[in-house]
């Protein structure tokens, strides 16, 4: 029988995992791309936000195991390449 993942709740428990873990019982079809953007970063945005926009964004982060300003620049990017109308 095929396992699911785990969400570890520490880099501890990640680490217990991947040392004690017997990878060919788990569901690899789970997983998904990080989406990491591989391009260089040559510009810089400074802006501030208001802290109620800010939280739920962590709140979206943390499981992945992603930094929120990722998600951010993902967000970013992916409105900046929609085609005007």
């Amino acid at each position: 029988m095929k396992k699911p993942w785990p969400v570890p709740e520490s880099d501890e428990d990640a680490g217990r995992f991947v040392a004690e873990a017997a990878l060919a019982r788990r569901v690899f079809a789970a997983m998904v791309p990080a989406g990491r953007d591989k391009r260089p970063k040559t510009a810089t945005v400074g802006m501030r936000v208001p802290q109620p926009l800010i939280e739920p964004r962590k709140a979206d982060a943390a499981p992945v195991g992603v930094p929120y300003p990722r998600l951010i620049r993902q967000a970013v990017g992916r409105a900046l390449g929609e085609k005007r109308r």
